[in-house]
């Protein structure tokens, strides 16, 4: 009972078709790490290959090596299904006898990333081309989203910038009006001093 109800939990939680990738195949992993005041978010790519998978399900993680500038080794571990992964770009297929690759940290130079190429099977690239494809989908939709929240902002702002030059005219017509009018009461003083001048 426990174990269905912990499934349908973890169903809701995970992504779609991902990019199916295995220990020592180089990827290309896109993550959000910021989004400014706008909302528009600023994606870091982090390439490298993949050391270790482990887990399953929701909690599955997998940690991929790249060497940065200075031929420092740099990993990160990465949470499948994480909010923050944008898309997982396949590079290319690695051919490893282990499951876990930890013999690539003692490597040095050209040796540090230097795997060899395996040939992927019919389903993998099957399998592949429909996890990209639909990564586009939802890719495309995310920014047809983007836009229409752009353009309701802009309606708005247009509709608030409207409302306030329809004041300001209205404002400007209360003051004429009071202008005139005091205009015409002084008139009217200055006539009937004139006629008691005279009486």
């Amino acid at each position: 009972m426990n174990t269905n109800v912990l499934e349908k939990i973890e169903k809701g939680q995970r992504k779609g078709k991902m990019v199916s990738f295995n220990v020592g195949d180089s990827i290309a992993v896109h993550s959000v790490i910021d989004k400014d005041k706008e909302g528009k978010e600023r994606v870091q790519i982090f390439k490298g290959i993949v050391l270790k998978v482990k887990g399953s399900g929701i909690g599955k993680t997998f940690v991929v090596r790249k060497i940065a500038h200075g031929g420092i080794g740099v990993e990160k571990t990465i949470l499948m299904n994480s909010p923050l992964i944008k898309k997982i770009e396949f590079i290319k297929k690695g051919k490893v006898r282990k499951a876990k690759l930890y013999y690539m940290r003692k490597r040095i130079g050209k040796a540090a990333l230097k795997i060899m190429e395996g040939t992927m099977s019919e389903k993998e690239m099957k399998e592949l081309e429909e996890a990209m494809e639909e990564q586009k989908k939802e890719r495309k939709e995310g920014t047809e989203e983007e836009n229409n929240s752009e353009i309701s902002e802009g309606q708005t702002k247009k509709e608030e910038q409207n409302s306030a030059v329809e004041n300001m005219e209205k404002t400007k017509d209360k003051k004429e009006n009071q202008m005139t009018n005091e205009k015409d009461g002084e008139k009217k003083d200055n006539k009937n001093v004139e006629e008691e001048n005279k009486g």
